[in-house]
């Protein structure tokens, strides 16, 4: 009678464990589903707050902008025209012309 007893409760925490293996895992996935979603939802919510901003933007920062663009190209083209366009020695300081 004990050893029915006895194999009886034996079966039932083994069926015990089993069970509680499958709800770990089921948790452990739906801790990934959460996980998941929430950095999906973060990245959501950091593309709307970029798009809310290039939205937010005025006449005034886009002629910031715009002034900035064109102050580098002049500074490249200051520099570009005043670099010389033939290397030193085939330049006409090598043939003996100064310019200056």
């Amino acid at each position: 009678m004990k050893d029915e007893r006895m194999k009886k409760l034996e079966s039932d925490f083994e069926a015990l464990k089993i069970a509680k293996a499958s709800e770990d895992e089921e948790l452990k996935a739906k801790d990934m589903k959460i996980t998941n979603l929430q950095a999906e939802y973060l990245s959501k919510e950091e593309k709307k707050s970029r798009l809310m901003k290039l939205a937010n933007r005025t006449k005034d920062d886009y002629e910031d902008i715009l002034r900035e663009y064109r102050d580098d190209f002049r500074e490249f083209k200051r520099r570009l025209l005043r670099r010389p366009m033939l290397p030193p020695h085939l330049g006409s300081r090598a043939r003996g012309v100064d310019r200056s």
